[in-house]
């Protein structure tokens, strides 16, 4: 069984409509429910972006390749051009974007489902996500935000948390179809 937040983690989707594509797959084989699949099909990626927050997560995807670059031993535009990408701010600029997107498709359908969650829904997420990588040995929940800095604590939560939190909601709106059935 694949869980939701496994979704941001596959080598398979790395943009907003593969993601839309797979979730769109997933509900098309696991569940029966048209309107769910024709609203995921309406959602459209939205090309205005907030500039600060796309010059954090480009610095923050420039941080993540300049890591990668080195523990392989080339240089950043060598490592992006493995991607596909011209240079590697090109990459960084497509990675930032693509977060975006995404979190931008979850917040419509937080927004049209009227889904909202507390700041506790989001602090016993990440702790259990300390708890289950070890990390709640050496790190207080607080101490790991501050280590982990402002951008992975957004990206947490925007990307991994609504994630989960709006799979399963929709997950909610749906009807299973049992494996052995036929069409």
């Amino acid at each position: 069984e694949e869980y939701a937040s496994d979704i941001l983690m596959r080598d398979d989707i790395h943009t907003v409509s593969e993601l839309q594509a797979y979730c769109k797959d997933y509900i098309y084989n696991h569940f029966l429910h048209s309107s769910m699949v024709e609203y995921l099909n309406s959602i459209t990626t939205v090309k205005s972006y907030d500039e600060d927050i796309l010059a954090e997560l480009m610095a923050y995807s420039d941080t993540g390749l300049s890591y990668y670059a080195s523990m392989y031993g080339v240089d950043k535009n060598t490592l992006a051009s493995y991607y596909g990408y011209a240079t590697a701010e090109e990459y960084e600029t497509a990675q930032a974007q693509n977060y975006m997107d995404t979190i931008m498709m979850l917040d419509k359908v937080m927004k049209d489902q009227k889904l909202s969650y507390t700041q506790e829904d989001l602090d016993a997420d990440m702790q259990l996500y300390l708890n289950m990588n070890g990390l709640s040995d050496t790190y207080t929940l607080e101490e790991f935000k501050e280590q982990s800095g402002e951008t992975w604590v957004y990206l947490y939560e925007n990307l991994q948390f609504k994630t989960d939190f709006v799979m399963e909601a929709v997950e909610d709106h749906v009807v299973i179809i049992e494996d052995n059935q036929s069409e």
